[in-house]
């Protein structure tokens, strides 16, 4: 396959989805029902008509379990099948970004791109420190991009439309386009350890990020995101 990585990126992210469906039940996506229920709720009618040949008004709720269960039975295996090959083009793809990130030429831009966003409401488990957390989720970004020579910014938008809300919502704002930014941030591979550290340094908590951070990660960003006391 051969792929520019700008069409490549664009080709990912139209099918790079992984959301729970009402449909199969699992963890994949609203695009499977889009794309199932339809002909789903088409089979059900000719079921309802089926059994229900006086009734003028179709009320689905009507049909019984286990009619509906064989039904769903049949949608289940289509999705299945359906996602597998989905998700198969989105590891191919993945790779493929991830091999052709380093030999990529990368132009600024002269207009700003928003490519990466949070908002308090995402973290209002932490009470007051919500809005810390929210401008948490996009720093390390932020400060990678600015030490690269790239014109960053962050922008604070109220999440509500009311004088009162003190609830914001945080923008990144680059000279790049966003298949660029992905690229980029591609080119520095992830480091679990140097993330936490960047965490603590940025006065949160890696673990409200990731409640599964292992102890040792945990402990070891801990100690080495504290200043170095200089030796007499």
């Amino acid at each position: 396959m051969n792929l520019d990585y700008k069409k490549a990126y664009t080709i990912y992210e139209n099918i790079n989805w992984c959301f729970k469906s009402d449909l199969i039940g699992s963890f994949v996506t609203p695009h499977l029902d889009d794309k199932f229920y339809p002909q789903f709720n088409h089979l059900l009618t000719i079921e309802f008509k089926r059994l229900f040949p006086r009734r003028k008004i179709y009320n689905l709720q009507l049909l019984p379990k286990d009619v509906v269960d064989d039904i769903k039975d049949i949608f289940i295996k289509r999705a299945l099948a359906y996602s597998d090959k989905r998700f198969k083009q989105v590891k191919l793809l993945r790779n493929i970004l991830d091999t052709i990130a380093n030999t990529t030429v990368i132009e600024q831009t002269c207009d700003m791109y928003m490519v990466k966003s949070s908002q308090a409401s995402t973290y209002r488990s932490q009470g007051w420190g919500s809005n810390k957390y929210a401008m948490g989720a996009i720093r390390q970004d932020y400060d990678y991009l600015k030490e690269l020579g790239y014109n960053t910014e962050i922008r604070k938008f109220p999440e509500w439309n009311d004088p009162k809300c003190d609830s914001y919502r945080y923008e990144l704002w680059v000279n790049l386009e966003n298949w660029q930014y992905d690229c980029i941030k591609r080119r520095r591979k992830f480091d679990l350890l140097r993330w936490a550290i960047g965490c603590w340094k940025s006065g949160v908590n890696p673990r409200v990020y990731n409640p599964f951070l292992d102890n040792k990660t945990f402990d070891m960003s801990l100690e080495l995101s504290r200043p170095q006391q200089k030796a007499h």
